[in-house]
């Protein structure tokens, strides 16, 4: 019995679905980490030209650090501001000003 597969074998399911999780998951990677060093080179960049300084230096820690700390207070409010909009859509019964929202509650109004 072999455990090879032919040419014209398909791979089984669950693996040809993990191969194809693992391209999504590294491409999306490749493109966080692209926004990350592009945003902190502009950013420095922008900086440096302020005060005249023509310095193009790829591949330095401060580009990478810098753009990481941009997307981090970017992102943040935004998933907080998500977060307090999907709360706030809920029904009444799941907020409840002056009360614990059960009606056996002695705190209810």
């Amino acid at each position: 019995m072999e455990t090879r597969l032919d040419s014209k074998e398909k791979p089984p399911l669950s693996e040809s679905r993990f191969v194809a999780g693992l391209e999504v998951t590294a491409r999306a990677a490749a493109v966080f980490v692209a926004v990350v060093y592009g945003t902190g080179f502009l950013i420095v960049a922008i900086y440096h030209a302020q005060y005249g300084i023509a310095q193009f230096d790829f591949l330095k820690p401060k580009i990478v650090s810098t753009g990481i700390v941009f997307v981090l207070l970017t992102t943040l409010p935004t998933m907080a501001e998500e977060s307090f909009l999907v709360a706030s859509q809920k029904s009444d019964s799941d907020f409840r000003i002056g009360g614990c929202g059960n009606p056996g509650c002695r705190w209810s109004a």
